[in-house]
């Protein structure tokens, strides 16, 4: 009978063979020189697939600039009430200090 100290022992054995095999096999397919020729051909014939879907695509329509800019706005905010608008216009109604 194992004790439960040594199935732990015994599994991390299991898990850290697997990783090495598993880093090992990495490795092997890295340093295949046929292996990373076929990424390289891959990514090549990825890049030649979105440039051909992109000269189908019909060019963009250019966006027309609007009238008013939206920064010109000042802060957005609420809508003011009839009583702000009528203090607004009176205050815009007065003559200049300076003057």
């Amino acid at each position: 009978m194992k004790t439960i100290e040594q199935k732990i022992e015994q599994c991390r054995k299991w898990q850290k063979a697997a990783r090495e095999r598993a880093i090992a096999r990495q490795r092997e397919k890295l340093a295949d020189p046929v292996w990373r020729e076929s990424q390289y051909q891959k990514m090549r014939d990825t890049i030649d697939r979105r440039i051909a879907k992109q000269k189908e695509r019909p060019p963009a329509s250019k966006t027309r600039k609007s009238a008013v800019k939206i920064k010109s706005r000042g802060l957005k905010g609420r809508t003011p009430t009839a009583e702000e608008r009528r203090i607004a216009n009176a205050l815009g109604a007065l003559p200049c200090i300076a003057c």
